[in-house]
Formats: C-alpha cells, structure tokens, sequence
C-alpha cells in the first residue's frame, strides 16, 4: 500500500480498536442475555482480526509473497491480503496460481511443504499481532487511571467534608464528552450521608480547559450566593485521580426538560428563572471573578477570544476545513458593537445546563467555555433552547427588567455562527486527540466523526446566509 492508504488503513485500525474496548470494557459486562453475549463476544473477536490486518499485517504478507512467488513461478510482484478481503485480486491471483500448482501435482513434496509453511505462518502472526494488540489496550488502558472508591477515599481523607471519610454509592454518569462524571457519597458509621460530585479532566480534552479554573471560578460564584453546585475539593495536580479533579456537593434536580416543558406554569416560572440569572451573571464584575478586562475598543475582549480558538484550530486541525476557514475570517472581520460594556459570559446557556427541582432551577452547570465577551453571546445560545418552548418573549422582558443588555439581532446572528465554529473546533480537537494516540477512547473518535460534521455543516448553513 502508499504511503496514503497505509495512514487510512491506521485510522480505521484506531477507530476499531476504540470499538472493540468500549464493547469489551462497557457493553458486554452490561449484558445479561446469553445469546447477547455470545454475539458480542463473537464481535469482539471479529474485530480483532481486523485491527491487525489493517494495521500490521501489509508487512507480514509482502514477506510471505516473495516465497510463494517462487513456488507460483511468477515475476510480478502481489500484494493484498487474501481470505481476509477476497476482493484483493492480484493476491488471490497468485494463491490462485499456487493452488492449481499443488492440484495438479505440479510441485514437489518439498513444495507443497513451503506452501501449507506459508498459510501456517500467516496464522501464527496473526495469534501473535493478536496478543500483542490486547497487551497494547492493557497498556493504553492503563495511562487513564480508574477512579475507584478507593482512590477517592485517598483524596478525601486529608480534607474530610463535614467528617465524613468513607466512600459509598459510587457511580460513573453516561457521556463526559470534556470532562469525565461520577456520583458517590460520604458516610459515617451512624446516618450521616453526603451527597457528591467528581468531575475531571479528560486525558486531552476538546475544548483544552481544566477544572482547576473551573474550580476557582465556581467558588467565586457560589460565595455570592449564585446558584452553581458549591466546589469543595481540588485535585489539582491530578496525583491521586490520574488527571486534574474537582469534588462539588451535589444539587438537587435533573437536567433537561422532560419532567417540566409540559407544564405551562412551571415552564414560565423557570424560564423567568433563567433570565434573572443570566441577567445577574452578566451584571457582575469580570475582574471580581478572576477574568481578565480588556481596555479601549469594546470589541477586544471577543476579537481575543476568537483569535484565541481560531490559534487553537491552527494547532490542532488533521484536515483543512474550508467552511472553518472562511468562518473564522468572516467572524473576525464582523465583529459587531457591543452594546455597553464587555460581561461575564457563560458560553453554554441551554437547559441540558440547568438543574431542576419541582418548579426551581437548583443550579447552572458546566461553565468550562465562561469568558469576558458580549452579553447577546448567552441570549442567542440561550434563545434555541427557550424559544421551541414559547418562552423566549418572556425570557427577554425578565432579562431586560432585570437589568439585562438589550438583544441586538445583528450580534445575535454573529453569536449563531460561532457557536457551531467554536464546536466544531472542539470536536476536531478531540479527533486530533484520538489520532495522535492521546486519549483514544470511543467518545473522542464520536466526537471527530459524528458530532463535527453536524456543527461544521450547520456553521456552512449560517455562513451561506451571511455571506449571500
């Protein structure tokens, strides 16, 4: 193969290998129907095979080739890789050739030997690929530190929380696509119990943030009584977690709007809810809350913002893009007045964000993309989600009588834009991730795949509009 469709063959190899251990280390323990794991098991075997042979076995073969060919009495040269794809012809064509030789009587008892030696050793490179491949996902495996109740119990026990000590009730929570969530609590040995919060840091996360600010951020917030799970401990350094942790009490409430967006009365509550905090959030001062301000030109703080993830992009990009291209041309170029001064900016404003409880929000969450920007930055993130609800007109009045900045159409389709730019750069960040061999999990490849496809093609949609 070329230097070209060696590196395919690579990637399809990693995105298999991603496959087989998520199937191995997550669906199979989780099956209970035999026949189920039976089929599973069978997937995962399957799939070992096409690991190797898209990654290792070119060099076997091309070795195994030169002694057939002697036997084939041919002079061209054969690659492919036989039973495996039997649409690799010219392979086939020469086993083909060998095959009728040892049919026919045409070679010796010596020959016919160095033929069955060649299958023979064409099997045992593969059992020996094979095991080498397990030892390379132990190893891979390895790198990412598990969390146990164990090694929490090591973290907590020099800053015990109201002195509860022991571990229990631990459970990892589905997704984490940038940090990675678990839920336990601590206990005594009478009836006390609390109820926690872990988050941390991916071995290379997609949008490059950390929790440590996250951390210092959310206690700055919570200490003024704004509602944000309050942060409790810090595992900066990542020494007893693997990677760089945080530990917050956990809040009342789920996330989403399935328990509530049916409700007329309690929908309107909870989106006047929304806006007041929003209001309150982009009424604070950026400089209190550990943010950096930018003097002169109020478009400064996000001109260096988008320069800091288009710089991002540059670095991390495995692909041209030219929708990324044009974009983040078009959206340095556009920048638009904003409206009073540069606020506080969650970067993530949507109800899969907001924690419930009956007809209260308990708490906003996740605020890895919080910067200094422009206040309609929020409202157009914050607008998808509210207006399928037929609540935005609401939501806008509370955030205005609130205090709020006015809602300029023009930034807002500004803002429209660069949200999917800015996700896209984050899901080719993790592709990069995935591929350089930094964190090579199943979620990583989904991200570079699947979810940067959907947020490239919406930003080519938004970008036709503007540019038409």
């Amino acid at each position: 193969m070329g230097s070209d469709a060696e590196r395919d063959a690579s990637v399809v190899a990693q995105l298999l290998a991603a496959v087989r251990s998520d199937l191995e280390r997550v669906i199979r323990p989780a099956i209970a129907d035999l026949n189920a794991r039976a089929s599973a098991q069978m997937i995962a075997e399957i799939l070992d095979y096409l690991i190797i042979w898209h990654r290792d076995m070119a060099g076997v073969i091309g070795g195994l080739d030169e002694r057939l060919r002697g036997l084939a009495r041919v002079e061209q040269p054969y690659t492919g890789w036989g039973d495996m794809f039997p649409s690799q012809g010219r392979r086939n064509g020469l086993l083909q050739s060998i095959e009728t030789l040892l049919q026919s009587g045409a070679l010796d008892g010596v020959q016919c030997g160095e033929a069955v030696a060649a299958d023979l050793a064409l099997f045992e490179a593969e059992a020996q690929l094979r095991a080498a491949e397990m030892r390379r996902e132990a190893e891979q495996a390895g790198k990412e530190v598990k969390v146990t109740a164990q090694r929490l119990t090591a973290l907590i026990e020099p800053h015990p929380i109201g002195n509860l000590r022991r571990v229990s009730s631990f459970s990892r929570v589905y997704g984490g696509y940038s940090k990675d969530t678990f839920l336990f609590d601590l206990v005594d040995d009478v009836a006390a119990i609390e109820s926690l919060v872990l988050r941390r840091d991916l071995p290379f996360g997609p949008a490059g943030t950390t929790v440590k600010d996250e951390f210092t951020l959310l206690r700055r917030l919570f200490d003024r009584g704004f509602p944000v799970a309050e942060p409790l401990l810090l595992d900066a350094d990542g020494r007893h977690l693997g990677q760089p942790a945080m530990v917050s009490r956990r809040v009342a409430g789920r996330a989403g709007t399935d328990a509530w967006s049916g409700d007329a009365r309690r929908c309107d509550g909870i989106v006047r809810q929304l806006a007041r905090i929003v209001a309150r959030l982009h009424a604070q001062n950026p400089a209190e809350l550990g943010f950096v301000l930018y003097a002169g030109d109020s478009r400064a703080a996000v001109r260096a913002y988008l320069e800091h993830w288009r710089d991002r992009w540059h670095r991390y990009r495995v692909h041209p893009s030219l929708t990324l291209a044009a974009g983040f041309d078009w959206l340095l170029a556009n920048i638009p007045a904003l409206e009073g001064r540069s606020v506080v900016v969650h970067g993530d404003v949507g109800f899969h964000n907001v924690m419930v409880e009956g007809a209260d929000i308990t708490a906003l969450l996740d605020w890895e993309f919080a910067h200094v920007g422009d206040p309609v930055e929020d409202l157009s993130y914050a607008r998808q989600f509210i207006e399928p609800l037929g609540g935005w007109e609401v939501f806008l009045q509370t955030y205005m009588a609130e205090g709020g900045a006015p809602y300029r159409l023009q930034n807002a389709r500004f803002y429209e834009v660069w949200r999917s730019i800015r996700n896209a750069v984050c899901c080719m960040t993790a592709w990069h991730g995935f591929l350089d061999g930094s964190y090579t999990a199943l979620k990583t490849a989904y991200q570079g795949i699947v979810f940067y496809r959907h947020f490239a093609q919406d930003a080519a949609a938004q970008l036709t509009k503007e540019l038409s």
